[in-house]
């Protein structure tokens, strides 16, 4: 198997590389650094997302922090892992729904892209 990875000499846009049956960590934060996840509610429902994306995707899960404005996981891939960037998209929709939905703000974005 011939892996090829592109490279870029900007220190801002590191090579992303994913292989099966490795651990990743992954940090995502709110559009503008907003405290949208204010309460214990809103916390619990981005837990429950992370943790039914983690599972839908086959993933497993060792740590994950989770804050009013960001977040924190490190998962790792099994043998039938689905791609980290669309457990991540996944993720960040289910989680905008759920957060929209209790402060009645549809169509909100919540997430920096």
């Amino acid at each position: 198997m011939n892996l090829i990875i592109e490279s870029s000499n900007w220190h801002h846009s590191p090579v992303h590389r994913f292989l099966p049956g490795n651990t990743y960590m992954v940090t995502g934060a709110t559009l503008n650094k907003q405290h949208l996840f204010t309460e214990n509610e809103k916390l619990k429902a981005m837990r429950r997302v992370l943790f039914d994306a983690v599972s839908d995707y086959g993933w497993g899960l060792d740590a994950y922090s989770l804050f009013s404005n960001h977040y924190h996981f490190v998962g790792y891939t099994r043998g039938n892992s689905g791609s980290l960037s669309r457990l991540i998209q996944y993720f960040h929709s289910e989680s905008a729904k759920a957060l929209n939905l209790m402060d009645s703000k549809k169509g909100r974005r919540v997430w920096y892209p």
